[in-house]
C-alpha cells in the first residue's frame, strides 16, 4: 500500500506539472453544467418520465466522477507513455469507426 509520503510526493509532482489555468476552467464547466442539470432537468425528469426528481443530476454526477478521474490518470503519465496509448487509441478506435460504417 502506498504510503502518505509517496501520496503526497504524487500529488505534488502532478499539481506541480499540470496548467492551471486549463484545469481551472475545465473544473468551471464541469460545476456549471452539474449546476444546470441540476437546475433545468429536476421537474422534467419528475414529471414526464416518471423517475426520481435527480436523476439527470446524478447521472451527470457520475460522469463528471469518471471524467476526473480519467482527467488525473492521463496527466500523470509521462510523455512517453501518452504517446504509447494515444497510438493504441487512435487504432482501436480506427477499427471501431470502420466497423460502424461496415454495419447496415
Amino acid at each position: 500500500m502506498l504510503t502518505n509520503n509517496s501520496i503526497f510526493k504524487f500529488y505534488h509532482g502532478w499539481w506541480k506539472n499540470i496548467d492551471k489555468t486549463i484545469f481551472l476552467i475545465i473544473t468551471l464547466l464541469f460545476s456549471l453544467g452539474l449546476f444546470f442539470s441540476l437546475v433545468s432537468t429536476s421537474l422534467v425528469a419528475s414529471d414526464k418520465l416518471d423517475t426520481n426528481n435527480y436523476f439527470f443530476f446524478f447521472k451527470h454526477l457520475a460522469y463528471i466522477i469518471i471524467g476526473i478521474f480519467t482527467l488525473i490518470f492521463f496527466s500523470s503519465l509521462s510523455q512517453k507513455n501518452l504517446f504509447k496509448i494515444s497510438i493504441l487509441f487512435f487504432f482501436n478506435l480506427s477499427i471501431f469507426l470502420l466497423l460502424e460504417i461496415s454495419l447496415p
